[in-house]
C-alpha cells in the first residue's frame, strides 16, 4: 500500500542498479543477462536522445520517481540521471549525467513542498531546455504559501508541461498563472489506495503498542510540511489545537476519542515545531494523545524535548507510522488535504481538514465534514466511495517529456 506522504521504501542499491539499466539502454538489447556482450562499450545507444534530470524533491515523489526510472531505462531516446533534493536525499542516489551528445535537456521536476529552499531548484530550472514539473498534491495551495507554483518558480523558468493528479479547474488555473497552457496540463493519476481495515488481532497487537483501548475511537492526526507562517504560527499546530479544544470542552469523558498524532518526516524545522506542539500538548492533560517517534523522527529533534513529552504519549517505535496508524484509525484528520486524507475519503472514513482554509481538496468528499460532526457522530460502517480514480501512469509523464519539445506551451498570462 502507498501513500505518497511516505513513498516506496527503496534501498539506495536497487536504486543505482536500475538507474545504471538507464544508462545502457540502447535500440539493440541484449537478449541474455549472462552475456559477454552485455557491458555498456558493447551497446550502441540512440542518436542524440534527450537526457532527462529527475529531481524529486518530496518523499511523495519516491514511488513516481521509481516507475519513471524504469520507463527511462527501457525507451531509447532518452539518457537520464538522477539529483534527489530535500527529503529525497536519503532515499536516491545522486547519480552524474552520462557525457553523450543530447539534442536537448529536460528537467523532470517534483513540485516541493514548501519545507525547502528553492534556490536550487530554480538553479537546475534555468539551466535546462525545458521543465515538466509533476505535482503529487491532492490540493491546491493558497496563492499567498509556498508551495503555490508561481511562488516556487518564477514565470522566467516557466514549465512547459505540468502532470499532476486529476486534470480540473483548479489545477488549470494554478498552471496558468504559471504561464503553461491548458494543453500541457496532463492527467497522469494517482498513488492513492482505499486504506485497508486492520484485522482484529492486527488492531489489538496496534493498540497495545500505543498504550490506548482497541475498544475506543481513534483519530489520527497526520501531519504536513505546510511551512511556517509571516506571524510565526503553524497551521498544523491551530488545526491540531483546536480538535484537542473541541474534545475537551464538548464531550465527554466516553466520547472524547483517542488522539493518535503522526508527524511528517519532511517537515525542516522539526525541532521548532515539536517544542510549540509540545507546549500546547501540556494543557490537554486530561486527553489520551500519543505520539509515535520513529529513529528518524527523533534525530530530527532534542533529544530533551521527546523527554518532555513523556514516556506515556511518546511512543518511540519505527512500527507506527502512518500507513499502518491509518488501518486502525476511526477517522482522519490533516491541516491540508494531502494523500492521508484522501485515501480517508475513498475508504468511506470521516475526514477533517481546515476550517475556512484557503487549500482546495482536488477531490470534493476529502474533508467535507464540520469539527462538531468529525468528533460527535457515532461512526458509520466503512463504505469505499464510488469515486472513479486514475491510477498514476508514469505513460503519461514520458509522453510530456517527448511532446515538451513540441511547440510552445506559454501561454499568455492573464
Amino acid at each position: 500500500m502507498f501513500f505518497s506522504r511516505y513513498g516506496t521504501q527503496a534501498t539506495i542499491a536497487t536504486i543505482a542498479t536500475i538507474a545504471a539499466m538507464g544508462f545502457m539502454a540502447s535500440s539493440h538489447r541484449v537478449k541474455s543477462a549472462k552475456s559477454n556482450d552485455s557491458s555498456i562499450e558493447n551497446m550502441q545507444g540512440p542518436q542524440n536522445p534527450m537526457h532527462v534530470i529527475l529531481m524529486p524533491t518530496a518523499l511523495g515523489h519516491v514511488g513516481i520517481f521509481q516507475k519513471l526510472i524504469v520507463a527511462l531505462s527501457n525507451d531509447p531516446d532518452f539518457t537520464f540521471s538522477i539529483d534527489p533534493q530535500g527529503a529525497c536525499k536519503e532515499k536516491f542516489d545522486a547519480l552524474p549525467a552520462k557525457k553523450t551528445d543530447t539534442s536537448s535537456k529536460v528537467l523532470v521536476l517534483g513540485r516541493a513542498s514548501g519545507s525547502m529552499d528553492n534556490e536550487e531548484i530554480q538553479s537546475q530550472a534555468s539551466q535546462a531546455d525545458r521543465t515538466v514539473l509533476i505535482s503529487d498534491y491532492m490540493y491546491t495551495p493558497s496563492t499567498k504559501s509556498e508551495q503555490y507554483l508561481p511562488n516556487q518558480l518564477p514565470k522566467s523558468y516557466a514549465a512547459l508541461s505540468f502532470c499532476t493528479p486529476l486534470k480540473n479547474d483548479k489545477t488549470k488555473s494554478e498552471a496558468l498563472q504559471l504561464g503553461i497552457a491548458e494543453e500541457h496540463v496532463h492527467e497522469m493519476g494517482m498513488h492513492i489506495k482505499p486504506i485497508k481495515p486492520a484485522k482484529a488481532a492486527e488492531k489489538m497487537k496496534m493498540c497495545q503498542s500505543l498504550n490506548i483501548n482497541h475498544t475506543r475511537k481513534v483519530i489520527v492526526i497526520s501531519g504536513t510540511t505546510l511551512p511556517r507562517r509571516e506571524d510565526k504560527a503553524w497551521d498544523d499546530i491551530e488545526f491540531i489545537s483546536s480538535i484537542l479544544e473541541y474534545s475537551k470542552r464538548h464531550l465527554s469523558k466516553e466520547q472524547k476519542p483517542q488522539i493518535v498524532i503522526s508527524l511528517h518526516p519532511g517537515r525542516k524545522d522539526m525541532q521548532e515545531y515539536i517544542v510549540a506542539l509540545k507546549d500546547i500538548l501540556n494543557t490537554y492533560s486530561e486527553l489520551t494523545i500519543r505520539i509515535p517517534l520513529s529513529n528518524l523522527l527523533i534525530g530530527k529533534m532534542n533529544q530533551a524535548v521527546v523527554d518532555d513529552i513523556g514516556d506515556k504519549r511518546a511512543i518511540i517505535s519505527d512500527q507506527l507510522g502512518l500507513n499502518a496508524l491509518l488501518t486502525i484509525a476511526d477517522g482522519v484528520a490533516q491541516a491540508a488535504p494531502g494523500a492521508a486524507i484522501n485515501a480517508a475519503a475513498i475508504s468511506g472514513l470521516p475526514t477533517l481538514i481546515q476550517a475556512n482554509s484557503e487549500v482546495s481538496p482536488l477531490i470534493k468528499q476529502a474533508g467535507n465534514t464540520s469539527l462538531e460532526s468529525f468528533l460527535e457522530k457515532p461512526n458509520p460502517a466503512r463504505q469505499a466511495e464510488a469515486i472513479c480514480l486514475k491510477s498514476f501512469n508514469e505513460q503519461v509523464v514520458i509522453d510530456a517529456i517527448k511532446q515538451s519539445g513540441a511547440s510552445s506551451s506559454i501561454a499568455n498570462l492573464p
